[in-house]
């Protein structure tokens, strides 16, 4: 379908958005979870958790899934709603994914795995990712450099980084190979 043809209401119904301010209830992990795929089996919700890597923090907790986080997941670390937020996109099924910066505050490693599972997803969906951050500009298939309100950049890390000024300034060519090298490994690792 023509996007002009559709509603906002059905344009927003294919997407899943996280923001760098996530609201949460002042209720449970479970329920924060299941507020996005009411329907989701324990074994999807695992799989999320995993993915997020957030499974070690919730074994950690003694009421596991039925912590309550308190007001804004104010009993959460900063990491930990984050990886929530990332937990509760993951269950949901979308063919738009926009994320703004979502590896922030997160660890090279789970930093790694968070953009290992974008990267699967991005198999079958359209990820878009909103980032500042070197390494992730360093592993996206394509990036768009927008100033002004304008596309003054379109392109792969490899290329961009020799003509576009933003990216020179964040990373050199061999600070991408690198960064790649790094996330190979470390799949290879986690494997």
């Amino acid at each position: 379908k023509e996007v002009r043809e559709l509603s906002d209401g059905e344009i927003n119904q294919q997407i899943a958005f996280i923001d760098q301010r996530v609201s949460f209830f002042d209720t449970t992990i479970r329920h924060n979870l299941a507020y996005m795929c009411p329907n989701a089996t324990e074994e999807q919700i695992a799989e999320a958790v995993e993915a997020a890597g957030l499974t070690e923090d919730i074994a950690g907790f003694d009421d596991g899934l039925n912590r309550r986080i308190g007001v804004g997941g104010s009993k959460l670390s900063g990491g930990q709603r984050q990886r929530l937020a990332l937990a509760r996109m993951f269950l949901t099924d979308k063919p738009i994914i926009i994320l703004d910066e979502p590896t922030t505050g997160l660890d090279q490693g789970l930093s790694f795995k968070i953009m290992k599972k974008l990267k699967e997803l991005a198999k079958t969906k359209n990820v878009l990712l909103v980032t500042h951050n070197p390494t992730e500009i360093a592993l996206a298939d394509r990036i768009l450099v927008i100033h002004g309100g304008k596309i003054v950049a379109d392109g792969e890390a490899q290329e961009l980084v020799k003509t576009s000024v933003f990216l020179q300034t964040a990373m050199t060519e061999q600070d991408v190979v690198s960064k790649r090298k790094l996330f190979v490994a470390h799949c290879a690792e986690a494997a």
